[in-house]
């Protein structure tokens, strides 16, 4: 539910009202109720604020939404320079706050830079411009179940991505418990790519799903998060320390820790070596406890 409507009180009121029973059954009473004021919504809000510039808005957060997310990349497929481009980025994200500007963590400053990119702040609006956007003229001709059916099977494709950021909002939760479980306490925290530096063939650039970093301590703590069917094994670790010695921060004396998070949980060989070497993990059912019992 969260990964496709996000926390919007409006979504959970619509949600409950209706007594539905799952995110499927959520998407079928927005798309074939009409009473249901979402349906267009995210159009008619663009529509309004930018009036006979809105197909413009349209083709830069369908760009954001299905991973074009650098500059450049929007570019590519609008009608819109790149060097023109940062007066519409400006709007959306400064004015309108839909989009996001994200750095790798470790960068110093939030300067417009050749490694940041964009995002959709709002879950729902992303999976419209990303999932609904491009069929929407098959809905306004009458398919709706198959538009809906459509809309259902991306939700696997959907969940996986908005679970990293779960992740990271619950370390930043249990770093503001009183008695966290965290190895220390986390200044920063975000998503880290850049330059792989292992010299591994075909391996140009590296990313890491969570860094968490403490400066006063030269601290840090890198995380990978699996929304899969099958239990995290012992390569997911290995590979997560090595695209670690990529990061570039503090490498002559820093403390590393490690965090994984799982779906499906993890094999009995990555547990006792998550022991040995104190490592966190934490399942589905580890962060229900979390949130149910810290205080």
């Amino acid at each position: 539910m969260y990964s496709i409507f996000g926390g919007s009180p409006q979504f959970h009121k619509y949600f409950h009202i209706n007594n539905l029973r799952n995110v499927e059954a959520m998407i079928r009473s927005i798309f074939l109720d009409s009473n249901s004021v979402f349906v267009f919504e995210p159009r008619d809000f663009i529509t309004e604020e930018f009036g006979r510039r809105s197909q413009t808005y349209f083709s830069i957060l369908y760009a954001i939404s299905t991973g074009r997310t650098k500059v450049s990349d929007i570019a590519s497929i609008t009608d819109i320079k790149a060097t023109s481009m940062q007066s519409y980025l400006y709007e959306l994200k400064d004015i309108l706050n839909l989009i996001v500007y994200e750095l790798p963590v470790t960068k110093k400053n939030n300067k417009i830079d050749k490694k940041g990119i964009y995002k959709l702040s709002d879950n729902y609006m992303d999976f419209w411009f990303s999932k609904f956007y491009p069929i929407i003229n098959q809905f306004e001709l009458g398919n709706y179940n198959g538009v809906v059916n459509l809309l259902i099977e991306s939700i696997d494709s959907i969940v996986p991505h908005k679970f990293e950021e779960i992740c990271r909002e619950l370390i930043v939760y249990m770093n503001n418990q009183k008695h966290s479980i965290l190895p220390f306490s986390i200044q920063q925290i975000g998503r880290w790519w850049g330059k792989n530096n292992s010299g591994i063939e075909g391996k140009n650039q590296e990313e890491i799903d969570i860094a968490a970093l403490n400066e006063d301590k030269k601290s840090v703590i890198f995380g990978e998060c699996k929304w899969t069917n099958r239990p995290v094994d012992v390569p997911v670790y290995d590979d997560l320390k090595r695209k670690s010695a990529s990061v570039q921060w503090n490498n002559d004396n820093r403390n590393e820790y490690f965090i994984l998070f799982s779906k499906s949980g993890f094999t009995d060989k990555l547990k006792d070596i998550a022991e040995q070497d104190k490592v966190l993990l934490f399942d589905l059912k580890k962060i229900e406890d979390i949130l149910r019992n810290t205080e």
